[in-house]
């Protein structure tokens, strides 16, 4: 599994990838300061896993509740161009 969180030139490389392509995503309208950001929600042998990708903002309650209950959350923390640790 592939995720591509947005598409700027250092992270979104297909090159090195085998097989076949699978949907890319682009969402997050929240994005205007940084970019457009797309959040993935998927379940795996009945596992509900949210990757927010390169996410720089706070998640408002709404997009809290669309993602809904997960069992394991991928978050890229830095600090300046992804959320910092205390918002993570």
């Amino acid at each position: 599994m592939v995720l591509w969180s947005h598409s700027h030139g250092d992270r979104n490389n297909p090159d090195p990838v085998k097989g076949k392509a699978g949907e890319v995503l682009v969402g997050d309208g929240e994005g205007s300061r940084r970019g457009k950001n797309s959040v993935y929600v998927f379940t795996v042998d009945g596992l509900k896993f949210c990757h927010i990708g390169d996410l720089g903002h706070d998640l408002t309650p709404s997009q809290v509740e669309a993602v809904g209950k997960i069992d394991m959350l991928f978050v890229l923390v830095g600090g300046f161009f992804t959320i910092g640790p205390e918002v993570a």
